[in-house]
């Protein structure tokens, strides 16, 4: 309560954007007040509450993934490998792409199947130009069990993601469920998949993220993609970011 004119400003949490009510006092229900209090609402509505609202929605917080644009530079890695050296976004890219595959980590059985058919196909993705490199938040020890499972040949495994960092990719964070069923542990936090193909000038040209480690998208139809992208020199779609 502002003690010199009696505004009272009340928020309510809704699932539409939050309403200011206004309350006055019965002696301030004069005219004049009345008018000087519209002036103060129409600031209020028109500075305050627009100003909350898109530091909110357009700073990408803490508290929500945020989504990529396509045509637009990805945020920067650098990640070890487990094979010695560092997988950095842009230094030494692939001729046309690079394919980041974030997965949740070593504790997932699901993920293991999704990097073996990756690796299966590996050898074909790099005679179109692309860099392959599979990312999670695991250790190093995890990181090369997962890179033993998989006998990674094709894929870098890259380890040691910061979950911040997860959530500037648009990735999912997920807790700990306790052991999954091959009798590992979850870490306490770890982000989930998301697929990505990177140009060598570090711009978004696909990406997909999931909030589950079902329904990932096939590798096969990924590799046929990027066979009519380089025939057809397709653009990439989604970049539209203006009014509606």
């Amino acid at each position: 309560m502002d003690p010199s004119n009696g505004l009272e400003c009340r928020w309510f949490p809704m699932l539409v954007p939050p309403r200011l009510y206004l309350t006055l006092s019965n002696e301030q229900r004069g005219q004049s007040k009345a008018q000087e209090l519209g002036l103060k609402l129409h600031w209020l509505q028109n500075n305050s509450y627009t100003n909350m609202v898109t530091t909110a929605d357009t700073t990408g917080d803490a508290m929500n993934p945020t989504a990529l644009i396509p045509r637009q530079e990805v945020p920067a890695l650098d990640l070890p490998l487990t094979t010695g050296g560092r997988y950095v976004g842009g230094r030494s890219p692939g001729e046309r792409f690079d394919l980041l595959v974030f997965y949740r980590g070593l504790h997932c059985p699901i993920c293991a199947k999704y990097l073996l058919e990756l690796e299966r196909l590996g050898e074909e993705f790099q005679k179109r130009g692309v860099r392959i490199v599979a990312i999670s938040s695991d250790e190093l020890t995890r990181a090369k069990e997962m890179a033993d499972k998989v006998s990674a040949h094709h894929i870098q495994v890259a380890y040691g993601l910061d979950l911040t960092m997860a959530r500037r990719w648009g990735l999912y964070i997920s807790s700990s469920k306790g052991k999954t069923s091959i009798g590992l542990e979850e870490p306490p936090l770890f982000s989930e998949p998301g697929v990505f193909l990177v140009k060598p000038d570090q711009t978004l040209y696909y990406g997909s993220t999931q909030t589950m480690p079902f329904a990932r998208p096939s590798f096969g139809d990924l590799l046929a993609a990027v066979d009519f992208a380089i025939q057809k020199d397709y653009p990439a779609r989604g970049e539209y970011t203006g009014d509606l």
